[in-house]
């Protein structure tokens, strides 16, 4: 069985995965700076990072091209929850065009990024 607080925990996570990127934690200080120096409001802040989470999603979808095969010899885990897959893969080799890149350990968390789920923001057309 599921534990439900785990899926709770995907659920609201889920499309705030690019927040722990160097991006997303850069943006992250800068906005407490802003917020800190009351140069914007915390409301402001969360809704910028919202868009941050929306953004991030839909540039992924629509703009990257680029494809990287990869194969593991073992699954380690794997969940599958709110229509977010989670797998943890060991001895994992990634192939592009040029390179090899081997890791012993890689999580990876795959979701639909055409429903974000962000909330929408008070007029703007593209929500």
């Amino acid at each position: 069985m599921i534990d439900q607080a785990w899926c709770e925990v995907v659920r609201m996570a889920s499309y705030q995965i690019y927040r722990n990127t160097t991006l997303g934690t850069t943006l992250q200080e800068s906005l407490d700076e802003m917020i800190q120096y009351n140069q914007i409001t915390p409301q402001l802040a969360n809704r910028i990072y919202l868009q941050f989470d929306r953004s991030m999603s839909n540039a992924l979808a629509n703009r990257v091209k680029s494809r990287v095969n990869f194969k593991a010899s073992k699954l380690g885990m794997y969940r599958f929850c709110d229509n977010v897959w989670t797998w943890i893969l060991n001895d994992v080799e990634f192939r592009d065009v040029n390179e090899i890149a081997k890791v012993d350990k890689v999580k990876i968390v795959a979701c639909d990024g055409k429903g974000s789920g962000a909330v929408p923001i008070p007029g703007r057309d593209d929500n």
